[in-house]
């Protein structure tokens, strides 16, 4: 359920984490190697004293006024958020078309194993995740409406 809090901002916190992934393949020769970046983003801060994160870098400084709308788990996992001191709306992208493409073939895919007994995983798997998709946008649309 997407709930609403607005307070002022303290306790800013942004924190990156860069993985670093690397390939080497020797089975050809010369070996070669294949490397993948990938930086995640969090703002963590408290809202009117309530422990609160964000996963993306947010502009934010102590004693800013926001509204954000987003999920408590334990920490209030924001997806959307309104910093009325700047007047900047922040939300999460929306899912991206890469889950929207795997979900595809994995329902296709069902369909041409069904007589292996491997369609019978995945389309459920494909469906499964389609419903994922869909409870995200919705959710993110939601919060972006509740902090306007």
């Amino acid at each position: 359920m997407i709930t609403r809090i607005s307070g002022i901002v303290s306790g800013v916190q942004i924190s990156s984490n860069v993985t670093v992934n690397t390939t080497v393949t020797t089975d050809n020769a010369p070996a070669s190697a294949t490397s993948s970046v990938t930086t995640t983003t969090t703002t963590a801060f408290r809202i009117d004293n309530k422990p609160a994160f964000m996963s993306m870098r947010v502009n934010l400084t102590n004693g800013d006024s926001v509204t954000a709308a987003g999920r408590q788990n334990g920490e209030f996992h924001i997806l959307a958020l309104n910093n009325r001191t700047t007047n900047t709306i922040y939300s999460l992208p929306q899912p991206g078309s890469g889950m929207f493409v795997l979900a595809v073939l994995a329902v296709i895919s069902g369909v041409y194993t069904l007589k292996v007994l491997l369609g019978f995983i995945l389309i459920p798997l494909g469906v499964y995740a389609f419903q994922k998709l869909s409870k995200a946008k919705k959710a993110i649309e939601e919060a972006k409406k509740m902090v306007v």
